[in-house]
């Protein structure tokens, strides 16, 4: 019983995840000229990264992984909005 114990806590120790996993489908319903940048963030969370572009412009980057000592996983998507905070496009996208 005790090695069952030791196991299971070493296999949880060793799962690791980063970032908040997203839904594909939410990424494509996004519509361009439509969907705002805080409609975005409502749907898919918090960005892990954010930039500017010289024309007013900003790319929000959304990053996840999980792991564990049996599989990984992980996505990540690019999405451009304009400087009215509209959807452009997708510049970006994986996941496994």
């Amino acid at each position: 019983m005790k090695v069952l114990f030791a196991t299971a806590v070493l296999l949880l120790a060793a799962c690791a995840s980063s970032g908040t996993k997203f839904n594909a489908a939410d990424i494509d319903a996004m519509q361009p000229g439509v969907t705002t940048e805080q409609e975005a963030i409502a749907k898919i969370g918090k960005p892990t990264a954010t930039s500017y572009g010289a024309n007013g412009s900003k790319m929000l980057v959304w990053n996840w992984f999980e792991t564990s000592p049996l599989k990984g996983s992980s996505g990540a998507v690019s999405v451009l909005f304009d400087k009215d905070g509209k959807f452009v496009r997708i510049l970006s996208k994986s996941g496994t």
